[in-house]
């Protein structure tokens, strides 16, 4: 489920912004504000995760329903940088 979950934070953070193509065990949506809600199917059932737009600083929060929540940038060379 983390590598489902990084999976998705890379893909936005990249700048991809695309939903349509789900993580395995995941459907995703976007709803009216531009954040992406995800819960888990079959095995991951009862997982959700929301993924928020970009702030202002290029931030990108993604919080999940089992208290996580991460905050993450992309860098002046390219790289992710979670925290």
């Amino acid at each position: 489920m983390k590598k489902t979950f990084i999976a998705a934070v890379v893909a936005l953070v990249a700048g991809t912004g695309t939903v349509d193509t789900a993580n395995a065990g995941q459907s995703c949506s976007k709803d009216f504000f531009g954040n992406i809600n995800c819960v888990g199917t079959g095995q991951d059932r009862g997982y959700r995760s929301t993924i928020g737009k970009r702030d202002f600083f290029g931030n990108t929060r993604i919080q999940d329903n089992r208290g996580n929540s991460q905050t993450c940038s992309k860098d002046f060379f390219g790289n992710i940088n979670c925290r």
